[in-house]
């Protein structure tokens, strides 16, 4: 699939961006649920880096996830600025 990532089962993401959102940033983006399952809930973490090791890790959730189903996410990343990042890791936890 052009332009998305695969985070394995079926789901994919794309668009990941970051802005700054006071001394924080906000982190967007969007999930697709590729598989043939309906989801009520998908569980993903987020793993930011910076220059020397990584920063800061969190879990978020995207709820009702259907097959095909293409979903924003948008996160707060508390006392992390834009500048600090210099690549993000996100991996699938738990799907039900």
């Amino acid at each position: 699939m052009k332009g998305f990532e695969n985070l394995g089962s079926g789901f994919f993401i794309r668009n990941v961006s970051f802005d700054s959102f006071g001394s924080s940033s906000t982190v967007t983006g969007e999930i697709k649920n590729n598989s043939k399952k309906d989801y009520n809930l998908a569980t993903f973490v987020m793993k930011i880096y910076g220059n020397y090791g990584m920063i800061t890790d969190f879990d978020f959730s995207l709820r009702r996830l259907k097959s095909g189903d293409i979903k924003p996410f948008k996160e707060i990343i508390t006392g992390v600025l834009p500048v600090d990042i210099a690549k993000h890791e996100i991996v699938l936890k738990k799907f039900y």
